[in-house]
């Protein structure tokens, strides 16, 4: 089973996260500091609550940032130690819809950690009913890693699909993952 780690609840990352549980996933978020309506929504998405970042990313495939764009590098700095400290690091996927400078920065800070990083960017709206974004991902071999498992026959089998796509910022496309419903 695929173990994806959100950070935040918001309507979007909550969006992602319900859908992403209902393809099977298990999904972790951490709570840590967030009003009790992110905390809802993120129950009622069927995400589950870590106790602190160790916890949210250890064992996981994929960690997804799905925050304000200003929040970006912020969360990498808070990240980054936990992500040192695995034998077994999560590919943290950048979600955020930040310039090209942020998103080189987000991975400067991610780098040293060991992680794989994809800068990925969700294009539409939340998920709901009979409606879904895409994510569109560019880097390397990280995306490669992240289509092929919304390729997975778990995936395919539920609600994710992948396609290919146009290249984002100046890295190369691997392809985009659209969570449908």
């Amino acid at each position: 089973m695929t173990v994806i780690g959100v950070i935040a609840q918001g309507m979007m990352g909550a969006g992602v996260g319900r859908r992403l549980h209902e393809s099977g996933a298990t999904v972790r978020t951490l709570l840590t500091g967030r009003s009790p309506a992110s905390a809802e929504r993120a129950k009622a998405a069927g995400m589950a609550p870590a106790t602190n970042e160790h916890e949210l990313l250890s064992g996981a495939d994929f960690f997804l940032s799905i925050l304000p764009p200003g929040d970006a590098e912020a969360l990498a700095r808070q990240l980054a130690p936990a992500l040192k400290s695995l034998d077994r690091k999560p590919v943290y996927v950048d979600c955020n819809a930040v310039s090209p400078q942020t998103a080189i920065r987000v991975g400067e800070i991610i780098a040293p950690t060991g992680a794989e990083f994809v800068d990925a960017g969700i294009i539409g709206g939340p998920p709901r009913p009979g409606y879904s974004p895409t994510i569109s991902a560019g880097t390397d071999r990280a995306t490669a890693s992240f289509i092929s498992a919304c390729r997975s026959p778990a995936a395919a089998s539920s609600t994710m699909e992948a396609r290919g796509c146009a290249p984002r910022c100046a890295t190369s496309c691997v392809g985009s993952a659209a969570i449908r419903s």
